[in-house]
């Protein structure tokens, strides 16, 4: 009796324990087989997806490659599709030789691609509508990943090349990441061939290794011959006791020439853990009663004492087999409850708390009622009544979150009758599942809705030019609703009468393969024309024969209207600056007729002895420097803009520079009550010294003419590393709002216009011609300080003395040919050459004067640059020369102040002077002009 008892005590706890192993086994077999599943479902959709994308890129890269310029469009659209599939790291068009002729990613244009045999692969399919799925490889990027392949024909049926699209590792890993749901899971993909893809968690050294060996899970799967398999065994790569979910991903719509291979699985000890534990208690606590039941055969006493002991033994074992129970379900990862028939939680765990927000003891007044929100009364009452009918069920619901958030999650419930009608759910988290699947359809959707979407307008026509699609964009920029537009075809309503032609012709050449942009005119419904960019490319069918054509529109009227507006702008700039240079150039011209003439007078009036008229003669003298420098600031600026002005840079003292300005400038200030002062220094600089000088003069000339009490300071300095010569005055300073437009042509800030207004404006222009830096401070009724930057120069080795000049040529008498056409300024001018000593031939035009010449050569020639008629005084000189030789001295005087004029006389070689005409100036231009030739 004691031994039928231990035998059914024993027979009943192996019964028990088998049954939780298989119910263990068959839960975790079910548990991997669906996240297999789940995996296959969305990688199938990918890979169907990616085919697609290829066939359409494939169908229309003949239309795309028919002109050059197009490779730009190709390389957009493959970026454009590669963005919308989440799965696909790139895409690549390989010509015949392996050569990447478009990719999504511009760096691999250009580039050969090796790593896997294309070509052949590609030659060896039967079928160009296989996808060819590459063995992985590390790419020309270094990334290592799967191809997915489509073989390129051209119209001979020979090989052209390949569409490479390559499957993104991160995509995948996040995919075989998503179904994780234990410490101990392991997720890979592999090739059909057996070479391991990836693996989740990552395992160093396994990147690639060959699966396909005698006994691996792998091949075991693929001897079987099943799509989907789930074995146990010792894994070939992880060397692990495992149960592996495997499933062969090729999905029934697609012809692949090799299948991807999908394993999801766990450790065999994790799984079975805690049930091992229980049977070496279970074992134990059996041995042990099977030993106290031996001793108590010894004696009938003890054998009461014994059994007891056993019961006492067995029934602690018994509680601590629902501790156990208790601490698995505590520990568990996902959440656990047990409900009474009615729904009311009798038992919950910790996770369920977490996920919920509840604690154990509000869940615990709760029903699960209370917590769905998606399945009505009858619905919960439907699934009870099939849940008693089958025992175990697997189905989604949303739960309601304490926070009042929604959880998504799968339910895995069982009913047990013999505990008093009680049901058990384990309630797995499937947010991220759910969120990820989203982020996969709002893929789908967006590359469904691009087109649509798009801001340019957009219309798809069959093989006769009929509308058979058109987007919003379209019908809002022509005004012409989608119905008035579908099925209609040539000439379309938004096509301009007088545009047609040009149009037609353009859809014709489409049609005919060809790939272009035509710029052109369209019409609004209301009449309005406006330009328009249409670019065009022909849609072809599986045979590559064309059955339509794709045209976007580009509105691009805001394009032209600012470039027609830049156009007017510049057009009246170009024309308001040649008025000045042309107006500026006459008024200087008709100015210095008249002052050469009475510059010259009072050059002969000084040397003639006068009793009373003295301070008369200066007066006048002083009235005409005062023009003078006016018109010699607006050739200044002439010259300058003309570009004629060549620096001559040399290394020189700037304290001289300093002392000559301060001498020059002396008298000036002293007339004014001014105190000037000069603080020199030591510093060689090195730069033009002529322009230099012109710019601090003109610097200190205007400081003195601003300035009504105090004084000026001329000084040099050294400041942040460089040298500086700066010009300090206590005038009537500049507001700091005005100090950008002191340097423009003709701006003057005092109410009393002083000065021409080009003094600053030279400044600048030596400035920026010389490349050294200007800059201004100044403080309103305080004084203002210019400073300019000083180049760093060397000190010469050896200088020569200071006065050690030429000696002098003796002054003579000259034969000396003159044309001008003012009579004014022909007078004064034999006047004052005659008066000099020189003999005077003068003219009014050239052939006046090489008629009155004859053979004789004259020792110069002056002529002035305006003549009557459409002479010039080049054409004088030139002539003289090829008549008397081209060695014959001469001198152009001229008014004006044209930049090209200036040019044009610098470009000629000939030497120049300038009206108003000072008398001793031009004897000493005379004096140089033939002393050179000497």
């Amino acid at each position: 009796m004691l031994a039928a008892a231990l035998l059914t005590l024993g027979g009943s706890q192996a019964w028990n324990l088998y049954r939780e192993w298989l119910v263990l086994d068959a839960s975790e077999r079910e548990r991997l087989a669906t996240q297999a599943k789940v995996i296959d479902d969305n990688l199938s959709y990918q890979l169907i997806a990616t085919n697609l994308a290829l066939d359409s890129i494939r169908a229309d890269l003949p239309g795309l490659r028919a002109q050059d310029k197009d490779r730009a469009l190709l390389n957009r659209r493959l970026q454009q599709l590669g963005e919308a599939m989440p799965a696909v790291l790139e895409l690549l068009i390989l010509d015949a030789d392996g050569r990447a002729i478009a990719s999504s990613r511009a760096q691999l244009v250009g580039r050969k691609l090796a790593q896997w045999d294309y070509a052949g692969a590609a030659r060896a399919s039967a079928n160009p509508d296989t996808l060819l799925l590459t063995p992985p490889f590390r790419d020309a990027l270094g990334v290592y990943t799967i191809n997915l392949v489509k073989p390129i024909r051209d119209d001979s049926d020979r090989y052209a090349g390949v569409i490479v699209a390559a499957l993104d590792p991160q995509f995948l890993n996040t995919l075989l990441d998503s179904v994780s749901y234990a410490p101990d899971m392991r997720s890979a993909l592999a090739h059909g061939d057996g070479r391991l893809f990836l693996m989740r968690p990552p395992r160093p050294g396994n990147e690639g290794i060959d699966l396909a060996v005698p006994g691996s899970f792998f091949s075991r799967h693929r001897d079987s011959g099943l799509t989907a398999t789930l074995l146990t065994g010792i894994g070939y790569a992880t060397g692990e006791e495992r149960m592996v979910a495997q499933r062969s991903i090729k999905p029934a719509k697609l012809a692949m020439d090799k299948p991807l291979l999908l394993a999801v699985s766990r450790a065999l000890p994790g799984i079975f853990a805690r049930w091992r534990l229980q049977v070496y208690t279970d074992a134990a606590s059996y041995a042990l009663l099977v030993t106290v039941a031996a001793f108590g055969l010894f004696g009938y006493q003890r054998r009461q004492a014994h059994v007891a002991r056993a019961v006492a033994l067995h029934q602690a074992e018994q509680e601590r087999s629902a501790e156990r129970y208790q601490r698995l379900i505590q520990a568990s990862f996902d959440g656990f409850w047990a409900t009474d028939f009615d729904g009311r939680f009798l038992d919950v765990n910790p996770a369920i708390c977490r996920m919920l927000g509840y604690s154990r003891e509000e869940l615990l007044a709760m029903a699960v009622q209370d917590l769905e929100t998606k399945a009505s009364a009858v619905e919960t009452a439907a699934r009870r009544a099939q849940l008693m009918e089958t025992g175990q069920a697997r189905f989604e619901a949303r739960l309601r979150r304490h926070d009042g958030k929604t959880l998504e999650v799968e339910v895995s419930a069982q009913y047990v009758a013999q505990l008093g009608e009680l049901f058990f759910a384990f309630i797995h988290d499937v947010t991220e599942q759910k969120r990820a699947q989203a982020g996969l359809q709002a893929a789908l959707a967006f590359s469904h809705n691009l087109l649509a979407s798009m801001q340019d307008g957009l219309s798809v026509l069959d093989a006769s030019g009929v509308h058979i699609e058109v987007n919003p964009a379209l019908c809002q920029m022509t005004g012409f609703a989608r119905e008035e537009l579908l099925g209609r075809g040539p000439p379309h309503p938004y096509w301009p009468p007088e545009e047609q032609q040009q149009i037609e012709a353009s859809l014709d050449r489409t049609l005919r393969g060809e790939t272009e942009d035509l710029e052109s005119n369209f019409m609004r419904r209301s009449g309005e024309r406006f330009p328009v960019i249409v670019s065009q490319s022909n849609v072809k069918d599986g045979q590559g024969r064309t059955v339509g054509l794709l045209a976007t529109v580009k509105d691009i009227s805001e394009r032209k209207r600012s470039e027609q507006q830049l156009a007017a702008a510049k057009a009246a700039a170009e024309s308001a600056d040649q008025a000045k240079s042309r107006f500026l150039a006459s008024a200087s011209h008709d100015l210095r007729q008249p002052l050469a003439a009475l510059s010259l007078y009072v050059g002969i009036l000084k040397k003639r002895p006068t009793t009373d008229g003295g301070k008369l003669v200066t007066s006048i003298q002083d009235c005409v420097e005062n023009l003078s420098e006016l018109l010699t600031d607006l050739l200044d600026v002439s010259k300058l803009d003309a570009g004629v002005v060549k620096p001559r840079v040399e290394d020189f003292a700037i304290a001289q520079l300093i002392n000559t300005l301060a001498s020059i400038h002396a008298a000036e200030a002293e007339a004014k009550g001014l105190r000037l002062r000069v603080r020199a220094c030591r510093f060689i600089v090195r730069t033009d010294p002529r322009l230099l000088q012109r710019l601090l003069g003109n610097l200190v000339a205007n400081a003195i003419r601003y300035t009504d009490a105090g004084g000026l300071l001329i000084a040099c300095r050294r400041h942040g590393g460089r040298h500086w010569a700066e010009v300090w005055d206590s005038g009537v300073g500049i507001a700091a709002h005005q100090t950008s437009i002191i340097f423009e042509e003709f701006r003057q800030l005092a109410d009393e216009a002083r000065g021409s207004g080009l003094g600053l404006a030279i400044v600048a222009k030596i400035a920026a011609l010389l490349d050294l830096e200007l800059r201004v401070r100044s403080r309103p009724g305080r004084g203002s300080m210019f400073a300019i930057e000083l180049p760093p120069g060397q000190p010469a080795l050896d200088q020569a003395p200071a006065d050690a000049l030429a000696p002098e040529v003796a002054w003579r008498s000259l034969r000396i040919a003159l044309v001008e056409d003012n009579a004014m300024v022909i007078e004064a001018l034999i006047l004052a050459l005659e008066g000099a000593g020189h003999e005077v031939i003068e003219a009014t035009s050239g052939a006046s004067l090489f008629e009155r010449l004859g053979e004789d050569v004259p020792d110069i020639l002056i002529a002035d640059y305006r003549l009557a008629a459409i002479e010039t005084g080049f054409d004088v000189i030139e002539a003289a020369r090829n008549r008397y030789g081209r060695r014959l001295p001469a001198i152009l005087i001229t008014g004006d102040t044209d930049p090209a004029l200036v040019r044009t006389m610098a470009d000629r070689g000939i030497a120049v002077y300038y009206k108003p005409l000072q008398f001793e100036a031009l004897l000493a231009f005379i004096r140089e002009a033939t002393e050179r030739r000497i």
